[in-house]
């Protein structure tokens, strides 16, 4: 074992530099999960500071359920404020070697929002997200797009996604 000293973030990012490590596997341990990575856990700093693919693993993955299964399909949420090249590149790379589908999502947080301007924000956010696939090399034929409205958290945890995935 390779045992770390400093803050978490920091001295994982340098092991990732000083060993030129391609992807990191994160576990979340809070019996809050998501609530803790999106108000500040390491598995969110690695994200934020890494240059390379950053997988997290939430406390109720069972152990071994991915041992041997083919990857079925790839579900990239993505947000419209920031920087999606690289996501894009990495999830268009993985449904093409994995031969598996590949949808893009973006949920719209529509709370507070009359209904005109809800269809309003939905359409907009379509039409950026297929911009972007548009505009994106790589990306296997047949990539849908999926836009949710709600809290973003519940939309990506919710079953709905993609109703072929039922």
């Amino acid at each position: 074992p390779i045992l770390l000293h400093g803050q978490p973030v920091d001295a994982i990012a340098e092991m990732v530099k000083t060993h030129e490590v391609d992807r990191v596997i994160v576990a979340t341990r809070s019996a809050r999960g998501l609530d803790q990575l999106l108000t500040g856990s390491v598995a969110e700093g690695l994200m934020a500071s890494l240059d390379v693919p950053v997988c997290v693993i939430g406390p109720h993955v069972v152990a071994g359920a991915l041992s041997g299964m083919a990857v079925g399909n790839v579900l990239l949420a993505l947000s419209l404020h920031h920087e999606r090249a690289d996501c894009l590149r990495f999830a268009g790379l993985l449904a093409r070697r994995r031969h598996t589908a590949l949808t893009l999502m973006h949920v719209v947080d529509v709370r507070g929002m009359e209904e005109t301007e809800k269809e309003q924000a939905i359409l907009a956010a379509r039409d950026a997200i297929a911009s972007l696939a548009a505009s994106s090399p790589g990306l296997p034929r047949g990539t849908a797009i999926a836009i949710r409205e709600g809290a973003p958290a519940r939309a990506i945890l919710s079953g709905d996604v993609c109703p072929e995935w039922e």
